[in-house]
């Protein structure tokens, strides 16, 4: 006697309707959406077409997804929401269609020098939502140890170098080059917050109150003292001192007020010392004894940040006593 199979469809076969359900369940999950949620938790951005939403794929510059994937990914703590048609790998899933290397192009692949700062450095200094470091994180882990990407960004030579745990340079990061950190924008702070929030002070990560590198007043106490700030401005110029040092948080432009004036949140040179100048007045300035400009370092990087204000007609490379700065 040959036994008759029930069909998935019959209703009279329960473990066939369960499977329907959760099939129809899952596509659902992947398809419901008319158009991403403007807060960019909602990632359902596949049309009942099979299509996904005006503007949802943009390759390279981003689309609509890239800022909804990385709003979706915070709202939810670091979960997240792609995985649910991407799979937990983002290799495919459900959706059978993988985030990395695919024909599509998705993501950074098709962008030209995305290993050099210029590129990926830039994007991941931008606040959440158009990239940021929490972008990154979806992709390569929380940690940036791989991830789906299977990519580190740790101990990578290929990237940031051997011995470097952290999702950025060494130094130059601390300096004001084009790889410095001074101009990743201080909603990244919750990140840069995993490796770099004071222990002590377990308040909401910010770049100036105490709950990462900097405190509110960032400087230590007795800072205004000229013995103290005055010494390290004027230097050999390095990593923790020299003119150029300062600059790195109160300004790094050529002329004021872009240098010294102020980079919010710091605050501006001019006002402790009366004058347009990351110095005294020229009568204290000038004279003999401390805090005189004579006993200022005379390497080089710092008589070039002299000659941002003092240089004078005479071109050349800028000296103290050549007459290209005040003395000839």
């Amino acid at each position: 006697m040959i036994s008759k199979t029930n069909s998935f469809r019959d209703p009279r076969n329960p473990i066939g309707v369960l499977i329907l359900l959760a099939a129809l369940g899952a596509a659902a999950g992947c398809s419901t959406a008319e158009s991403p949620s403007g807060s960019g938790t909602n990632m359902n951005h596949v049309l009942p077409s099979g299509s996904s939403v005006s503007g949802w794929l943009v390759v390279p510059s981003g689309g609509t997804h890239a800022s909804s994937a990385t709003l979706d990914y915070i709202a939810n703590g670091g979960s997240s929401g792609c995985t649910e048609c991407h799979g937990s790998d983002l290799t495919g899933g459900i959706s059978r269609v993988s985030c990395f290397g695919n024909p599509a192009g998705c993501h950074h692949d098709p962008v030209a020098n995305w290993a050099t700062p210029a590129k990926h450095g830039a994007s991941a200094k931008k606040a959440p939502g158009s990239s940021g470091f929490a972008s990154c994180q979806i992709c390569h882990a929380a940690d940036f140890t791989g991830g789906g990407a299977n990519v580190t960004c740790l101990n990578n030579p290929a990237c940031h170098g051997v011995g470097v745990f952290s999702p950025h340079p060494r130094s130059p990061w601390l300096s004001s080059t084009s790889n410095t950190h001074t101009t990743t924008d201080p909603s990244n702070a919750p990140v840069c917050a995993q490796c770099h929030q004071a222990q002590a002070n377990p308040g909401t990560p910010g770049c100036f109150n105490s709950t990462l590198c900097h405190g509110a007043a960032v400087h230590p106490a007795g800072w205004a003292q000229s013995s103290q700030h005055g010494s390290a401005a004027k230097a050999a110029p390095s990593a923790s001192g020299g003119f150029s040092f300062c600059q790195t948080c109160h300004g790094t432009g050529t002329t004021p007020p872009a240098n010294f004036g102020g980079n919010p949140p710091a605050v501006s040179c001019y006002t402790c010392h009366g004058v347009n100048a990351p110095h005294p007045a020229g009568n204290i300035w000038k004279i003999s004894s401390t805090p005189s400009h004579r006993n200022t370092n005379q390497g080089q990087a710092n008589v070039d940040v002299c000659a941002q204000c003092h240089r004078s007609a005479t071109p050349g490379t800028v000296g103290c006593f050549n007459n290209t700065l005040c003395h000839n």
